[in-house]
């Protein structure tokens, strides 16, 4: 039996050590459920890897759907918006932010203006929707088996943010001159800022970094302590995403320290 593959994708998360985010999951829209029945098509969502066929080469008019596919990317993690920034694509395939495509439907351009002409008002979008893809399926390639189809890459980012380390001098005197680095190039440098702060009644110390972070699942493992040449503190531990703070236009991960 001849394969006919209409479209591979793979969904990596780039906050993940191995790129699959497992709370994902895919839905179709009512549309295209319809299409799915009336084609007779298979699908199949599974550790961030989409596959949909056809068992009958000759299944599709012209080997393509005169309209694509679309799919809601959903998450079933509430904190996904914390560590996850979607970008905009359009390059084979189109996908964009749910709540981006809800407030400004035919802004955004060709993209929005696809989506909008697929998408009724009225359809049953799930609560926990994160972004909509688009995906256009033509038979243009016949494998046997399935497994040989390169997928199309689809990469969600990881959200960065500035990071704000609060060092509570619970222990160590304020006159301490403090010195916080990290080991290597992956993390940028830190500078202190002056502040009246007091936690749980102990004066602080404030370090925030120069630049944007990514944050990742992993975390970053070198961010040291210093006193002059000594090291106090080997490995500082990195901000929980848990922990978001907004000053003006800048996000802020605060991770609080007793020293």
């Amino acid at each position: 039996m001849t394969i006919a593959s209409l479209a591979s994708i793979k969904i990596e998360h780039q906050y993940f050590k191995d790129k699959t985010d497992s709370s994902l999951e895919l839905l179709p829209s009512a549309k295209t459920e319809a299409l799915l029945k009336r084609y007779k098509l298979r699908w199949r969502f599974n550790q961030g890897i989409f596959n949909i066929r056809s068992l009958n080469k000759e299944a599709l008019p012209n080997g393509k759907l005169d309209s694509p596919l679309i799919y809601y990317l959903c998450s079933h993690d509430g904190l996904f918006e914390q560590y996850s920034d979607i970008p905009f694509h359009n390059g084979g395939l189109t996908w964009v932010e749910y709540h981006k495509y809800k407030e400004a439907r035919c802004e955004f351009g060709p993209p929005n203006r696809l989506l909008k002409n697929e998408i009724p008002e009225n359809d049953n979008v799930p609560e926990y929707c994160i972004a909509i893809i688009a995906i256009p399926c033509h038979q243009k390639y016949l494998v046997e088996p399935l497994l040989d189809v390169r997928p199309k890459i689809l990469s969600i980012h990881a959200r960065a943010f500035f990071w704000k380390i609060s060092l509570i001098h619970q222990r160590l005197s304020t006159d301490t001159n403090l010195v916080l680095q990290a080991e290597n190039q992956q993390l940028p440098e830190f500078e202190e800022e002056t502040t009246d702060d007091v936690i749980s009644g102990y004066p602080v110390s404030e370090f925030r970094s120069k630049k944007e972070i990514k944050c990742r699942e992993s975390g970053y493992k070198k961010l040291q302590l210093r006193i002059g040449d000594k090291t106090i503190i080997e490995s500082l531990p990195n901000p929980k995403i848990q922990q978001v703070s907004c000053e003006g236009e800048r996000l802020y991960l605060r991770s609080l320290v007793y020293i």
